[in-house]
């Protein structure tokens, strides 16, 4: 059954979500807030990791024989333990973090599988099957929202542990959905240079989400006509970049929101809303409830 653990020391205090579906397949869910500055040290054992940070300051994570990497909100990252391997992390007083991960060991991908499942996974155990790596993929907004709903679900254990369990499955299969997108660059399908500009345009907008800004200007910044860019885009993100850019900023809102970094009533105008009653309709749309209630859950 699932666990949950509220923390409250000196170091942290916040909650954090434990769960083993099935044998070889570990997954975790933490929304903390750390008091103090802390530097974390594990020894990570023979596994494939998948993680994603919802929300947070971007941090640098330490890994022996690879070097660091930085972890940012909204970055899926897939890294490949394939021996015992140590991690050191740093954790800033006064960060409000949430996210979730996923730990696979070998017996997982020894399973039973439909054949379906088992082709769907063929990348993520390939990628296992080979040397201490860590792998950084473009996410989507779709992959956040299920790491969302991990967090939030229903409290009773039984219906918990099957909606938790459902949910780490389908955050895989997107996981898999983007690293084939990513593949897409080797192929015809999708050229280097024209992944490259959908990276390019994704980056531009993540950093300006509070800007409006029109569809042949992002048209300009890539090189190339507004459908095509739009077709390229939807290929690599699996929607369109009207709804990656409202997804975003009401992504970064829930970030400003639980950090209180400022007054509920600007926190729409600042990612990019023109009005509280539009920003408020479309918070509720995506999260279930208003913009107010994180600032009273926080």
């Amino acid at each position: 059954m699932p666990r949950h653990i509220h923390t409250e020391t000196e170091l942290s205090q916040g909650r954090i979500l434990v769960h083993s579906p099935q044998p070889g397949f570990y997954f975790g869910a933490y929304d903390l807030k750390y008091l103090q500055d802390n530097r974390l040290s594990v020894n990570e054992t023979p596994s494939l990791f998948c993680g994603l940070m919802l929300s947070g300051a971007p941090s640098r994570l330490e890994i022996a024989g690879h070097g660091a990497v930085e972890i940012r909100p909204g970055v899926p990252l897939i890294v490949n333990f394939a021996e015992n391997t140590v991690c050191e992390g740093f954790c800033k007083a006064g960060t409000h973090c949430c996210g979730i991960g996923i730990r696979l060991m070998r017996d997982f991908f020894d399973s039973d599988f439909s054949p379906t499942a088992a082709a769907a996974l063929q990348s993520l155990r390939a990628f296992m099957d080979g040397k201490t790596a860590v792998r950084m993929i473009g996410g989507s907004t779709r992959l956040n929202s299920i790491a969302d709903q991990m967090l939030s679900g229903p409290h009773e254990q039984t219906l918990q542990a099957l909606y938790l369990e459902g949910l780490a499955l389908a955050f895989l299969a997107e996981l898999s959905r983007l690293e084939a997108a990513e593949a897409l660059t080797a192929s015809t399908e999708l050229k280097p240079h024209e992944y490259r500009r959908v990276r390019r345009v994704a980056d531009f907008l993540d950093a300006n989400l509070e800007r409006s800004v029109s569809l042949a200007s992002l048209a300009r910044l890539a090189g190339v006509n507004a459908t095509t860019l739009g077709r390229h885009f939807q290929t690599v993100h699996g929607e369109t970049i009207f709804n990656y850019v409202r997804a975003k900023r009401l992504e970064r809102a829930r970030s400003l929101l639980r950090s209180g970094e400022m007054p509920v009533s600007q926190v729409g105008y600042s990612v990019g809303f023109t009005s509280a009653a539009a920003f408020a309709t479309a918070y509720r749309r995506r999260f279930g409830h208003p913009p107010s209630r994180e600032v009273l859950s926080s």
